[in-house]
């Protein structure tokens, strides 16, 4: 479980950078490492969801 700067839990697969930037990853199946940055947690979240829906 990834942290945000003030130390509340994001949520599997996500983090904060610290210079304030929300950082999602994942491995699909082919093994390849999927990354989504954004300034806004709701849209790191929603692509993070999306996601992990078609692997």
């Amino acid at each position: 479980m990834g942290k945000d700067l003030k130390g509340k839990e994001l949520g599997e697969g996500i983090l904060q950078q610290p210079n304030g930037i929300y950082f999602a990853r994942f491995v699909d199946k082919f093994g390849k490492r999927r990354t989504k940055r954004s300034k806004k947690l709701q849209e790191v979240r929603e692509w993070l969801a999306d996601a992990l829906k078609v692997v």
